[in-house]
């Protein structure tokens, strides 16, 4: 028998980490007008009739410092981040389309949830 209470709790702790994720994220990116998130691909590989999987890391640059997102980013979308070569990385795939900006543009919807074009905040970049 499953404890009802219990699953009841870590889904609010869950819940609690996304929120504490996004006002981390939200304020790192605080001042920035047009702020940029850079995505760098660690692996690539052929994901059958499902196209093509990427392994991706993101990255914001500020004040001569470069902010690592991934953990953040997949707390914020509930996509897995694991260890790739020592690297957080986020699995993202599809086909005929810019994966990186797909994981983006999904990050920024979550960010600015209710805004006009919220998945547009936020510009990408390839590193």
């Amino acid at each position: 028998m499953h404890d009802i209470n219990g699953l009841i709790a870590a889904k609010k702790a869950r819940l609690t980490d996304k929120d504490k994720a996004i006002s981390y994220v939200k304020e790192i990116l605080a001042g920035d007008d047009k702020p940029v998130i850079y995505t760098i691909s660690r692996r690539t590989r052929s994901a059958g009739q499902n196209g093509t999987s990427v392994d991706l890391s993101l990255f914001y640059l500020k004040d001569s410092a470069a902010w690592n997102l991934t953990y953040y980013a997949g707390l914020i979308i509930g996509l897995k981040v694991k260890n790739l070569d020592g690297y957080n990385v986020i699995n993202n795939t599809g086909g005929g389309m810019d994966l990186g900006f797909d994981l983006v543009y999904a990050l920024s919807s979550y960010l600015y949830e209710g805004e006009h074009r919220a998945g547009y905040k936020v510009s990408h970049r390839w590193l």
